[in-house]
């Protein structure tokens, strides 16, 4: 695989990783919070209203957007049956993200999961 080509494989991966902790984020906010009870959305509109104010749901939304279009390219250039197991990578880096900037408990069986799947990639790239 072309360097070139590997790189904006590994963007998309990272785009998609990011938007995901950014709408996680968004998600977080106390006004969104509010409006999730332990039974449902208490309203919707309401919930609508919080969502659509919230910044970094535009962030994450923006993030995908933007790895979608990286990974259009890398569709372009490779196998998909290459490409889509680097997805899996998606996994790995949001566990980390979501361990680190988060505070996310991760367990050792999420860790062992994540190194099953780094073991994966491994034998992908090598193929």
């Amino acid at each position: 695989m072309p360097p070139i080509v590997l790189g904006c494989l590994l963007l998309g991966v990272a785009l998609s990783a990011a938007a995901q902790i950014a709408l996680k984020v968004a998600m977080m906010k106390p006004g969104i919070q509010g409006q999730m009870s332990g039974t449902g959305i208490t309203s919707p509109m309401a919930l609508a209203g919080e969502m659509l104010a919230t910044p970094m749901l535009y962030v994450g939304l923006s993030l995908y957007v933007v790895s979608v279009g990286v990974w259009l390219y890398v569709l372009s250039k490779v196998d998909v049956s290459l490409a889509y197991p680097f997805v899996g990578l998606g996994i790995v880096l949001t566990t980390l993200c979501g361990y680190f900037l988060l505070g996310e408990q991760v367990g050792a069986m999420r860790v062992v999961g994540c190194l099953v799947v780094a073991a994966g990639l491994v034998l992908v790239a090598r193929s």
